[in-house]
């Protein structure tokens, strides 16, 4: 898991290496991610992070039952997810 986890901290790397040529549009989209993420809130950040372990999508019951522990409560998932 903390491996995951320390992969995880450099999510948009690999877009800002490479050619020259494509920095500043990896630049700019980069830009508009940590923007977006910014606006979360902490709990929001970490039912997103627990989220990524599904691949094709989850359903209500799945993302409560992966994403409930420590500050999110099971109950809580659903609202979470309409604040946005």
């Amino acid at each position: 898991m903390e491996g995951i986890a320390a992969r995880l901290d450099d999510r948009l790397g690999l877009l800002t290496s490479g050619p020259r040529t494509v920095l500043p549009r990896h630049q700019t989209l980069r830009a508009v991610m940590d923007w977006g993420h910014n606006l979360l809130t902490e709990r929001e950040r970490v039912l997103f992070r627990r989220l990524a372990i599904f691949a094709g999508g989850w359903t209500l019951g799945a993302a409560e039952q992966v994403c409930a522990g420590d500050e999110i409560e099971e109950r809580d998932v659903l609202q979470l997810l309409g604040a946005w």
